[in-house]
C-alpha cells in the first residue's frame, strides 16, 4: 500500500503514530522533504461498515472547494490517494484538534459552520452525480437491522453539501484559523446535521458549555449566511445523528473493530434512542 502511495517509499522517514483515529490508523511522517500524514484503513476494515471511500475526483474536488477562500478555513492538500483502500497521504497541519484546544464559544462555531458550508456550496451536482445523499446511514442502518425507512431524512430540497461528521477530532483550531479533516462522509445532508454533529461533539469534551449555547450558535450561523436553522430542524437532526452515531458503532464492532471507545458509542447512543421510545435489535 505505501509505494501505491509514495513510489519513492525507500524516501519516507517515519515519524509517529498519531492516536485518536476510530476507524483509520494515523502516522506522521516525511516525504521528498515534506512533513506528511499517513492515513490507512485498519486490515479488519469493511467499505460496507462505514461510508463509501470517495472517488479520487470528488475527494480532490471537496478539498479545493474548502480551501477557495481566505485561509481562515481550509483543509491539507492530498499528496496521494488509494481510491480502493481509501489510503492516503495529504499535507501536516500543525493546529491542535479542537478536542484538545481551549473552549470556542459557541457564536465562533456557528459563524465557522455558516463558511464552510458556503465554501461547499458548488459541490452539490458533484455530489448528486456521485449519489451521495445521506453519508452512508441508510446502508449502516440496514447493517445494524433497522429499516431505514424508520429514521426520516429532510427533502432533498433542503440538503446542502455538508461534511457528514464535523466532530472535534476532525477539526483543528488554532485559535484564529480552522483546518477540516477527514472527508470520507461528506454528502447532502440538512445543515443541522452538522451544526448536531459539532455541537454534541464538543458537549462530550466537558467544555463549559452555556445553557442557552446551541441557540448561541445556531443564531450566529444565520448571521454569517446560513439558512436559518429552527430548533425543530435542529432537533431532528441530533436525532438522526444519534441513529448515525450508533449503527456506525454496532457496523465497526461487527467488523471487527472493538474499541472500548466504539463499545461506549453503541451502547451511550443506544440508551438514547430507547430513552426516545425506539426499539434497537
Amino acid at each position: 500500500m505505501l509505494a501505491s502511495l509514495c513510489p519513492d517509499w525507500r524516501d519516507v522517514r517515519w515519524g509517529e503514530f498519531l492516536d485518536g483515529g476510530y476507524s483509520n490508523f494515523n502516522f506522521r511522517l516525511r516525504y521528498q522533504g515534506r512533513e506528511c500524514v499517513l492515513r490507512v484503513p485498519p486490515p479488519q476494515r469493511t467499505i460496507a461498515a462505514d461510508a463509501s471511500v470517495l472517488p479520487e475526483a470528488l475527494l480532490m474536488a471537496t478539498v479545493a472547494a474548502c480551501n477557495a477562500g481566505p485561509n481562515l478555513l481550509s483543509s491539507p492538500a492530498i499528496l496521494a490517494y488509494n481510491a480502493t483502500q481509501g489510503a492516503q497521504v495529504s499535507e501536516w497541519a500543525p493546529a491542535p484538534l479542537l478536542a484538545e484546544s481551549a473552549p470556542v464559544a459557541p457564536e465562533r462555531l456557528g459563524h465557522m459552520l455558516a463558511t464552510f458550508h458556503a465554501r461547499l456550496a458548488p459541490l452539490r451536482d458533484l455530489l448528486v452525480e456521485h449519489d451521495r445523499s445521506d453519508a452512508g446511514l441508510a446502508r449502516l442502518l440496514e447493517r445494524a437491522g433497522v429499516a431505514p425507512e424508520q429514521v426520516q431524512g429532510p427533502a432533498a430540497a433542503d440538503r446542502v453539501p455538508a461534511h457528514g461528521d464535523l466532530n472535534p477530532w476532525n477539526l483543528l483550531y488554532d485559535g484564529v484559523a480552522w483546518t477540516v479533516l477527514d472527508w470520507e462522509s461528506v454528502a447532502l445532508l440538512e445543515p443541522a446535521f452538522d451544526m448536531a454533529t459539532l455541537l454534541e461533539g464538543v458537549r462530550g469534551l466537558g467544555w463549559p458549555w452555556p445553557s442557552d449555547g446551541d441557540a448561541r450558535a445556531l443564531a450566529a450561523y444565520a448571521e454569517h449566511g446560513g439558512d436559518a436553522i429552527s430548533p425543530r430542524a435542529f432537533a431532528a437532526a441530533l436525532e438522526r445523528f444519534e441513529w448515525r452515531e450508533w449503527a456506525w458503532a454496532v457496523a465497526q464492532l461487527r467488523a471487527g473493530n472493538r474499541r472500548d471507545e466504539i463499545e461506549a458509542q453503541r451502547a451511550t447512543y443506544g440508551r438514547r434512542l430507547r430513552a426516545r421510545g425506539h426499539t434497537l435489535p
